[in-house]
């Protein structure tokens, strides 16, 4: 259950070999996915254990791979079994893994704004509003030639069309530019130095690691979780009807130590899962 959740919810679910430009990241195989999503199923499998913070997934300290994944970590590990090894300090749990920065990013290069939107949207479920129609997209065919990525989206954000949105979830997607197309840590994107550095509402964030800190604390985490799971559990978007539901999943999960199988069955014994109701197909 853990792993067809977040694998949906965290975007892991679409990831292949064809996910990548092939001629920008040859190493992204078959055989490297494979080992990428492992990776994923495990560190859920750590942190589902009974008792154990589901939390975890955002700053736990070790992870899993085997010789072929430990490339994209620069981990002296080879062969083909799975280890648990201890995580580099830049890294946070999940949600800085391969399988994550590549599923939340583009074929060719990262996306501060599609991971910036990952944050806001399904870890956090703050609203987001569609861009306008008449939005270009493309960050090279607006005028950033030259520029950092950093720059470009600055450049992009100065339209007014553009800027409203770009600022509710660029800052957060900067804090994981350290992280590269397939979630190798980096210091430099070609000759520009990354300044992971970003304000999010107060809270001044200076790292993946911040962030990952940050997304545990907030309780918007712990309510998100409890929609998005519950949404997933009985098939339609919560309705406004339902927020008390989702409210009172929320505090059971708090109240048992934010343990994954406590939320389960938080929600196959409420009202909310056991009648029949109406609501939009997610």
């Amino acid at each position: 259950l853990a792993e067809r959740f977040f694998g949906r919810n965290w975007n892991v679910d679409r990831l292949t070999a064809d996910s990548k430009d092939p001629d920008l990241f040859p190493e992204w195989t078959s055989t490297m996915v494979a080992a990428a999503l492992q990776e994923f199923r495990m560190g859920l499998d750590a942190a589902t254990e009974s008792g154990a913070s589901i939390l975890d997934v955002f700053n736990a300290r070790e992870t899993f791979m085997n010789g072929e994944l430990a490339s994209l970590y620069d981990y002296p590990i080879s062969g083909s079994e799975f280890q648990q090894v201890p995580l580099d300090d830049e890294r946070a749990g999940l949600l800085t893994s391969p399988a994550v920065m590549a599923a939340n990013g583009k074929p060719n290069r990262t996306s501060p704004t599609q991971r910036g939107l990952f944050v806001r949207a399904n870890l956090l479920c703050l609203e987001v509003p569609p861009p306008p129609d008449d939005v270009n997209l493309n960050l090279e065919e607006s005028g950033g030639e030259g520029l950092s990525v950093r720059e470009r989206l600055e450049l992009h954000s100065t339209s007014p069309a553009c800027a409203g949105c770009h600022t509710l979830f660029d800052p957060m997607g900067m804090t994981l530019e350290n992280f590269d197309s397939l979630g190798r840590f980096r210091t430099y994107d070609g000759d520009f130095e990354i300044d992971p550095t970003a304000t999010f509402e107060t809270t001044e964030l200076a790292s993946a690691r911040d962030l990952a800190d940050f997304v545990r604390e907030d309780p918007r985490t712990v309510s998100c979780l409890a929609e998005r799971l519950y949404g997933f559990a009985t098939g339609h978007m919560p309705t406004e009807g339902e927020q008390g539901v989702i409210d009172a999943l929320a505090d059971h999960l708090v109240a048992n130590d934010e343990a994954f199988r406590e939320l389960v069955i938080g929600i196959t014994v409420s009202t909310g899962f056991r009648f029949i109701g109406q609501g939009e197909q997610p």
